[in-house]
């Protein structure tokens, strides 16, 4: 995911006012982990950014 990507993804998150935690239920993996990777840290399973898209894109 591009740069610019993650800061969308971060910004629409913090504007729906979603928690990491709930992404992390979702997504069976830890606060940790997703934080790190909002943070450029880390890199994470393709599988899991597109679980996080969805969640982030679908959440009402």
């Amino acid at each position: 995911m591009s740069e610019y990507e993650k800061h969308f993804y971060f910004n629409l998150r913090r504007n729906k006012k979603i928690r990491l935690k709930q992404i992390a239920n979702h997504l069976n993996c830890s606060i940790s982990l997703l934080s790190r990777y909002e943070r450029e840290d880390i890199c994470m399973d393709e599988r899991k950014i597109i679980g996080y898209k969805n969640f982030i894109l679908n959440f009402n």
